[in-house]
């Protein structure tokens, strides 16, 4: 376990067969799952979240006990906190805003918030790339530049990618930089 708050808060050695699944298999399961209904269907379902939630709890119960729950209720409040005013101004769908407080739950505040912040920068270029593919590279740019100007863009000519991969792709920068890379 831990020998501080604070240090299970920001970091996670896991050394057990349990902690091992709770820090890296259950949060990747659960992005993965998300990813597939929204691929499918443009959207993450209640009944998926629903049926990832007791994953995510007995899976941070198993690794970590009950102060394992304590840290990931907190990163799950984070990512709400994070997340509702993305989603109140159409940033982010609420499917995005669930599964990223699911995998919160599962995880710890510090791999929430490396996720949080790699997530937006992979969903930014992702978004670049299928504007260009689609042929909507100029569109994109009047868009941008009427951002500056203050002016709400039209909703029927906005890029929208599925934000879910770009959660995947957060998650797999965090374990690359913080995990098994050891870089930061």
């Amino acid at each position: 376990m831990y020998t501080t708050f604070f240090e299970g808060l920001i970091q996670r050695n896991p050394t057990t067969a349990f902690e091992v699944a709770s820090t890296f298999i259950v949060p990747s399961l659960i992005l993965g799952a998300g990813i597939i209904d929204d691929l499918r269907s443009q959207k993450v379902h209640n009944k998926l979240i629903m049926i990832l939630l007791p994953l995510a709890i007995v899976g941070q119960f198993l690794g970590f006990g009950l102060e394992g729950l304590a840290y990931g209720g907190l990163a799950f409040l984070f990512a709400l906190m994070l997340t509702i005013p993305m989603v109140l101004t159409g940033m982010l769908g609420g499917g995005d805003m669930k599964l990223l407080a699911l995998f919160a739950l599962a995880t710890n505040l510090n791999a929430t918030i490396w996720v949080s912040v790699t997530s937006l920068f992979w969903g930014g270029l992702l978004g670049v790339i299928h504007a260009i593919l689609n042929k909507q590279g100029t569109l994109l740019l009047w868009n941008t530049i009427g951002l500056f100007k203050k002016q709400k863009p039209d909703e029927n000519h906005m890029t929208k990618i599925p934000y879910t991969v770009a959660l995947m792709f957060g998650w797999m920068t965090y374990l690359s930089l913080t995990q098994f890379g050891r870089l930061i």
